[in-house]
């Protein structure tokens, strides 16, 4: 029991060292929250908010647990009332940041990938956020084409 939990304890500092805190409010003690990153005001702050989410979602991959909907590292410029192409912040012309943004949040990539660690509270509100932002980031790749 000692070693568990000092293990535990050994990943909460990890956790915390990497920019990660013990979320409150509607999430169970001990789950990971990923907060995404604030809308950036350049292309340059885009391309820093793209490493930012890639980093967030490697996190997200590297972690075992039950997911919650703010575990999720959405993408900046999308809001929980909705997401439109024009203002997701993503670096302008990049194709290949953008595809890699068709292929995460196409929503039956992300319930294969995710949908056994939806928390069942949060499931419904989880992929309904992620169809909204799919058919965002659809739009603006067709943009880009």
């Amino acid at each position: 029991q000692q070693q568990q939990q000092q293990q535990q304890q050994q990943q909460q500092q990890q956790q915390q060292r990497n920019g990660y805190s013990q979320s409150g409010g509607g999430a169970s003690a001990g789950t990971r929250h990923i907060p995404s990153p604030s809308p950036p005001a350049s292309t340059a702050a885009a391309a820093r908010s793209s490493a930012n989410q890639d980093d967030a979602w490697a996190a997200l991959d590297a972690s075992d647990g039950q997911i919650g909907y703010l575990d999720v590292p959405w993408p900046p410029g999308s809001t929980p009332n909705g997401t439109t192409a024009a203002a997701l912040m993503l670096p302008a012309g990049c194709k290949k940041t953008l595809k890699k943004y068709v292929m995460r949040w196409h929503p039956d990539k992300f319930q294969q990938r995710f949908g056994a660690r939806l928390r069942e509270g949060d499931r419904e509100r989880v992929l309904e956020r992620v169809r909204v932002v799919s058919q965002a980031v659809n739009q603006r790749w067709s943009q880009l084409k």
